[in-house]
C-alpha cells in the first residue's frame, strides 16, 4: 500500500498476530510479546518528491535528511532537535533537517521561538519548517532518520509510523517511545533533554548506513 493506515486499536497477539499483520501488507509494532498496531507499509522514496525546497547534490548519496513530525508544542521539545542539529552538522555538513507540524499557541510564539533559534545556531540554510503536511507519511518514508525528542509520548504513532516507513527512529525515553522501541534493535533510545546523545545517535545512523538500514527495516 501506498497509503500510511493505522489500526485504531491495541492488537492482542491471539486474534492479529505479528506474521499476519505481515503477511498483510502491514508492519506491525511489536515489543517483546505484544503486539500493538498494525501500520500500512510504505515505499522508501526521495526527499525531493515531498520537500521541494531542500537543495540537490552532485551525489545524491551525499546528501542526509534528518527529521521530526509533531506540533510545534514545548512538551515536543523541537528546541532540542534544532540544538543537536548544530550538533550534528558539525559531524556530517551534507545534512539537511526538516520539521513538520503547525504551532497550536493562540500567537504562534513557538514557531517563532524555533525559527529565531535556528537563525541564531547558523542553520537558516539547513532546517526547513514545513507546517501542516496532508501526506506526512510520504515525508516519513524520505527522511534518513526520524527524530522524536519529545518530553512525552503516551503512545508514540509518529515513531510507529516513521519506523514502518523503513525509516531509522532516535527517540527520547519517554513511555510511548520505550512502548515501540527496543534500544539498538528497532531504534535508538536516548535520555529525554539530552541533546549531546540525540546528536551522537542522528550522527551514527548517518555514518553507519549498514546500522541505519538495519535499524529501519
Amino acid at each position: 500500500p501506498d497509503v500510511l493506515a493505522l489500526q485504531e486499536l491495541k492488537l492482542v497477539d491471539d486474534k492479529f498476530p505479528a506474521d499476519e499483520l505481515k503477511a498483510a501488507g502491514y508492519h506491525a509494532v511489536c515489543h517483546g510479546q505484544k503486539t500493538y498496531n498494525g501500520v500500512a507499509l510504505l515505499t522508501r522514496q526521495p526527499v525531493t518528491n515531498v520537500v521541494k525546497n531542500v537543495p540537490t547534490f552532485p551525489d545524491e548519496h551525499a546528501r542526509a535528511i534528518a527529521g521530526s513530525i509533531g506540533e510545534l508544542r514545548t512538551l515536543k521539545r523541537h528546541d532540542d532537535f534544532i540544538r543537536a542539529a548544530a550538533i550534528v552538522v558539525k559531524e556530517w555538513p551534507q545534512t539537511q533537517f526538516v520539521l513538520a507540524g503547525v504551532d497550536t499557541s493562540s500567537t504562534g510564539e513557538v514557531r517563532q521561538q524555533l525559527e529565531r533559534l535556528v537563525t541564531e545556531l547558523g542553520l537558516a540554510e539547513r532546517f526547513h519548517f514545513l507546517g501542516w503536511l496532508d501526506d506526512a507519511e510520504k515525508l516519513l518514508a524520505a527522511l534518513d532518520v526520524f527524530v522524536s525528542a519529545s518530553e512525552t509520548e503516551s503512545f508514540g504513532l509518529a515513531i510507529a509510523e516513521a519506523m514502518a516507513a523503513g525509516t531509522a527512529v532516535v527517540a527520547t525515553e519517554t513511555c510511548g517511545a520505550r512502548e515501540v522501541i527496543e534500544d539498538e534493535r528497532t531504534g535508538l533510545l536516548v535520555p529525554i533533554g539530552d541533546v549531546p546523545r540525540i546528536a551522537r545517535a542522528v550522527t551514527s545512523l548517518l555514518v553507519d548506513e549498514q546500522q541505519r538500514k538495519q535499524l529501519g527495516g
